[in-house]
């Protein structure tokens, strides 16, 4: 059961409780028709509202040769990450240059200690990049081997951002390392619950939550219909993106060049459905 549908089964509860007139037949049927829609909810195969399933032709270049989704009723918006390994960045300038948001490497976690390792830059990212009125994320690498460590890297997110306005999600960042690592033996199962439990920490401490990884992660490695309802994030190199997952943001090269920063970088694309004029 989602927030909504929790909400909705509160609210229901609520009028019945200021109702005590009300008999109990009638509450009796009101709950069967709630739990009826309830299941027909919780078991739909459509994707999340805010979703997108993207149609690849309408992928377009613009001006400053960066990616957008040109189609009637979607919103595009382009920006990057970066962590402590980008170097002399104008935060202003890449504003002028059509950044809208930057998501910042909060940290990671060792993967053979499992010890917490703070972005050395992430405070004067945070302030630089609010200061441009650049719209801000946060990703942590995680390495948890279970729901508490993923909470606790929520946690330590959390902490190292708190005063600062997050406009973008907080990500569990989910990828592979080329070496023994201490989440080696977890299943999908184990992976699908660490990336929820982070998600509901984030978003109990009144965030927003999502997960980044690449297609074989969220084919793969998760079990995906059970983490949708999150922010999803999808690493995928090419020029148009072509898949049946509902993605809210594609990260589409890792070598991107944009003016006020020398070095390579990663270029994302957020895509949003658009509200219906009322």
């Amino acid at each position: 059961m989602n927030r909504k549908q929790r909400s909705a089964l509160a609210a229901v509860r609520k009028f019945i409780t200021e109702n005590p007139l009300l008999s109990a037949v009638a509450a009796a049927c009101i709950l069967v028709i709630l739990i009826i829609v309830l299941a027909v909810s919780c078991t739909r195969k459509g994707p999340e509202p805010d979703a997108v399933l993207f149609e690849e032709d309408a992928w377009k270049t613009n001006e400053n040769g960066f990616l957008y989704y040109d189609k009637d009723g979607y919103t595009s918006q382009f920006g990057i990450d970066i962590s402590e390994w980008v170097e002399k960045i104008d935060f202003r300038q890449i504003r002028s240059s059509g950044v809208e948001f930057v998501i910042l490497r909060a940290g990671y976690r060792g993967y053979e200690t499992g010890k917490f390792v703070l972005d050395n830059q992430l405070a004067s990212y945070l302030e630089a990049a609010s200061a441009a009125g650049l719209k801000v994320g946060a990703y942590f690498v995680s390495q948890a081997v279970n729901e508490q460590e993923a909470i606790e890297e929520a946690d330590f997110i959390l902490d190292h951002v708190n005063g600062y306005r997050l406009d973008m999600p907080v990500y569990i960042d989910l990828e592979s390392v080329y070496d023994t690592a201490r989440t080696d033996h977890l299943t999908a199962s184990e992976y699908t619950k660490i990336a929820d439990a982070f998600c509901r920490r984030v978003e109990e401490r009144g965030y927003q939550g999502g997960i980044y990884a690449n297609s074989d992660w969220f084919r793969n490695r998760l079990n995906f219909q059970e983490i949708r309802q999150y922010d999803i994030w999808l690493a995928q190199y090419s020029s148009s993106l072509s898949t049946d997952l509902p993605v809210n943001m594609w990260q589409y090269t890792n070598e991107g060049l944009i003016d006020g920063c020398e070095m390579w970088v990663d270029l994302n694309v957020r895509v949003t459905q658009e509200e219906p004029a009322s």
